[in-house]
């Protein structure tokens, strides 16, 4: 018998506070059976406080689908508790029991009290190059009993430190979520019943710049962004005392505040901390705040309050140093072993006034010395990457800066007055906490670490939002971020994020459809990047749609992504896309083997080949949302393009413009190809040695197009090369992430290569999404297996569950096993052309190796 469990509301386990009126629901199946399904489904959702009074119970609906069922019930209430619970109906009929039941609570939906408060301006303004000290703001207040429940809504711009009498509400790091703050702000929901007690109780927060009050003078031009403002705090909290009483705390002018250690912080500079200024007591109850000063009342940033529903950036784990080396004049210089986001942690004994400087970076040139040349190029005002302490002394002293984070591998140290030891500094990893969905393995050393270095730059470049590099400019760049899309939902559950940065791409875009080419942005980037860059607004719900089964994400992009394309018609000219010809304006195939300068690929060709795609991927949506008509009306433009396409740049087999890998890539990736460009494409690698002869798209078009075209033996190639330009040349040269060019000379953490590691899944685990059954409510298996590799194993975590992949070299016989979720099917496709599709449960199958 099936059974229904791991519910989730919003792709959330029991969410509280959501903004939706339609929240989705999923759920996954377990059953002791093979060839389990659900052909029927049963949701009911009532309120937490009346359960046995439905406010929505669907009946039965008769479906397979347990993937993002939307709520269609009465209308949900702010601040409420509700409860669901789902039943099942087998193949055969048979009803299951009622599942556990899981939670949702909804958040303030647009009814706010508090008001935006902050310190008064004094002799300094916001617009000055040099910040100002952290505020610190309190308020106190008396409980007559205790809570019987209590929550707070809270948003800190740039970030904030909360802590209620004295104690952190939450794990959480850099709060709240950045965003487009004139049109869109973040709040957090938290459960503090807890931390609350009869009598007085105190709220304090500290507040930071981040990307809010970004002071920094850089070529994107944030210091002028039109939200930029001091910081500033909005918050409600709304307790239930066990009389049943109500009492609210809200954020007004009877908040006080004061300046204490934290002297300044920038996210791209750093933070200086005088541990001597730290106000003992202050955060807790029975403080005497008589130097406090009252809070004033402050604009708006503009944006609209919602609540953030998206996975927290927490600290992941702590580093110590692998080796101490020993720099000039003394310095020492920490190397912790591999490229990651974060800080030093201080945890050390020392006199009264000693200052430590923490400077971080990627490299050390041949004397141990930091060099920080190229990734700090593009700041133009203040220090970069580096935190000042000054020791308050006697005591052991514990620190990690709280409103910023840094790119490196290396931290140079200096003016400790103690013995620098692996225990008195070590290194903090952070960023967002997703759930791992998948893992491989397999018997070719290089290959895991080709995975692990993907993995890792695709970690580290991941703080609420896909970022370029963590120390450079930890921008948003679209282009990068939906290449690398496949293999990031393939190892992580990104949906919550995902779905919050695509509403972020929305809030950057013109009326007239134009999107910039990093988001969030100060006005940057628009006409500036191409098409390539905006198709993110497509391609990443496209994706996300594909891997998750999620429509609603669709219904959520489809007329931005219509203003978008109607953007790109409007640069059409006789079906050819041009922004004035080969301007560099257009990005094109980014970072070649020897850079921008080198680039081979016709970015016009790109270009109209991405419009093609956009409108093959915009009439998908519109059939998915039943726009029968705008369908229809969007796949005759994608032909018209493609029979223009085709006039242009084929003629007799060949392209009339200069070939290369990219170019073949391109049209197959793009589907302009009837297969006789794959050919040159495997021709082309073939004769130049398998180097990976591309850049970002590039990549994504060859790599891709090989492993759908069944030339994987010609990807693997390409993976497997050791020479430059090569994934493995990185790791030769002593990578741990993937570097942002193939020569290493630029930024070494980067995640827009790691694409490479969709080739781990789909080509040697075999693990294929199909289209057709999105979220793997259907797939394919169909592993590679390259003579020079013994074993595979790997996993995905699908909506549905648990899918496994495994094979393995026994003599001249391959075995293969595989493990098929409940509720979903698969159609295993092996070496010898052998084809069978089968139910959930293991599967073991072998053949003569070939």
């Amino acid at each position: 018998m099936i059974r229904a469990t791991d519910l989730l509301c919003n792709d959330t386990e029991n969410p509280l506070g959501i903004d939706d009126l339609s929240p989705i629901f999923s759920w996954k199946t377990v059953s002791d059976e093979k060839n389990a399904l659900q052909t029927s489904y049963r949701i009911r959702v009532a309120r937490a406080d009346a359960p046995d009074k439905a406010l929505w119970d669907s009946g039965k609906i008769a479906s397979g689908i347990s993937v993002s069922i939307p709520y269609s019930g009465e209308k949900l209430e702010p601040m409420t508790a509700y409860a669901w619970s789902v039943k099942q109906w087998d193949k055969y009929d048979n009803e299951s029991e009622w599942s556990d039941t899981a939670f949702f609570e909804t958040g303030l939906m647009g009814t706010y009290r508090g008001q935006w408060i902050g310190p008064t301006n004094g002799d300094k303004t916001w617009r000055k190059p040099d910040p100002l000290p952290a505020p610190m703001l309190r308020k106190s207040f008396i409980l007559p009993t205790k809570a019987k429940k209590a929550r707070v809504y809270v948003c800190g711009l740039g970030y904030y430190n909360f802590l209620i009498n004295g104690k952190k509400i939450s794990d959480k790091l850099l709060c709240p979520v950045l965003s487009q703050y004139n049109e869109k702000v973040y709040y957090d929901t938290f459960d503090i019943t807890e931390l609350l007690r009869e009598g007085e109780n105190v709220f304090a927060v500290t507040l930071g710049n981040g990307w809010y009050n970004s002071y920094t003078k850089d070529p994107w031009n944030f210091a002028q962004a039109p939200w930029r403002d001091r910081p500033k705090l909005w918050l409600e909290s709304h307790i239930e005392l066990d009389g049943g009483e109500s009492i609210a705390v809200i954020s007004d002018h009877t908040w006080k505040y004061s300046f204490g250690p934290v002297v300044a912080d920038g996210l791209r500079h750093g933070e200086t901390y005088d541990a001597r200024l730290e106000k003992d007591g202050w955060s807790e109850p029975g403080y005497d705040d008589k130097d406090f000063i009252e809070v004033q009342i402050k604009r708006s940033p503009g944006g609209i309050r919602t609540s953030r529903q998206i996975t927290p950036i927490r600290r992941i784990e702590t580093l110590k140093a692998v080796k101490i080396l020993e720099g000039a004049d003394g310095a020492r210089v920490y190397d912790f072993g591999k490229n990651v986001s974060g800080y030093v942690r201080i945890k050390a004994k020392g006199y009264e006034g000693a200052e430590i400087v923490f400077r971080y970076s990627e490299k050390i040139d041949e004397n141990n010395n930091i060099d920080r040349e190229k990734i700090s190029a593009y700041i133009y005002s203040g220090e970069f990457q580096t935190d000042h302490y000054t020791m308050r002394g006697n005591e052991i002293e514990e620190w990690t800066p709280s409103f910023t984070y840094h790119g490196f591998r290396y931290v140079e140290i200096t003016g400790y007055p103690g013995d620098y030891t692996d225990e008195a500094f070590t290194a903090d990893v952070i960023y967002t906490d997703f759930t791992v969905l998948g893992d491989f393995n397999c018997s070719d050393e290089s290959l895991n670490k080709l995975h692990a270095a993907s993995m890792l730059a695709t970690l580290t470049n991941f703080h609420g939002m896909p970022e370029d590099c963590p120390h450079r400019e930890k921008n948003g760049w679209t282009g990068d971020a939906w290449i690398s899309a496949e293999q990031l939902l393939l190892n992580f559950d990104a949906r919550r994020d995902y779905r919050k940065w695509l509403s972020d791409i929305r809030d950057c875009q013109r009326p007239d459809g134009h999107l910039p080419g990093c988001v969030p942005t100060a006005d940057w980037g628009y006409r500036r990047t191409g098409i390539i860059w905006g198709a993110a607004l497509l391609f990443i719900p496209w994706y996300q749609y594909l891997y998750c089964g999620d429509k609603r994400i669709i219904e959520e992009n489809y007329e931005a992504s219509k203003r978008f394309v109607q953007n790109t018609a409007d640069l059409e000219v006789d079906g050819t896309v041009t922004h004035d010809g080969e301007s560099a304006r257009s990005f094109g195939d980014w970072m070649p083997p020897g850079g921008n300068s080198a680039r081979k690929c016709s970015v016009v060709l790109m270009e109209t080949a991405t419009y093609y795609t956009l409108l093959s991927v915009l009439s998908k949506m519109a059939y998915i949302l039943e726009k029968q008509e705008e369908g229809e009306f969007y796949y005759n433009e994608s032909l018209r393009i493609k029979d223009c396409f085709n006039k242009k740049y084929i003629k007799d087999g060949l392209l009339t413009v200069r070939g290369c890998m990219t170019a073949y890539g391109c049209l197959a990736f793009n589907e302009l190809d009837d297969g006789s460009f794959l050919e040159q494409l495997k021709a082309e690698s073939l004769s130049n040695g398998g180097i990976a002869d591309f850049g970002f798209h590039g990549m994504k078009y060859v790599l891709q197009s090989l492993i759908d075209g069944g030339m994987e033996d010609i990807a693997y190639k390409i993976v497997k090369n050791r020479k430059y330009p090569g994934w493995l040349y990185m790791l030769d040269s002593g990578a741990t992430t993937l570097w942002e060019t193939w020569e290493g000379d630029l930024s070494q953490n980067h995640h827009a290569f790691s694409d490479v590691d969709t080739f781990f899944y789909k080509a040697l685990a075999g693990i294929r999404m199909d289209p057709q059954n999105p979220g793997f409510k259907h797939f394919f298996l169909k592993p590679y297996t390259p003579d020079d590799i013994s074993y595979v194993t790997a996993s995905h975590v699908s909506p549905y569950g648990k899918i496994e992949s495994a094979w393995e070299r026994n003599g001249n016989t391959v075995i293969y096993k595989f493990r098929i979720p409940e509720n979903t099917e698969a159609t295993v496709i092996l070496p010898n052309g052998s084809s069978e599709r089968v139910g959930s449960g293991e599967h073991v199958f072998s053949i003569e190796a070939i």
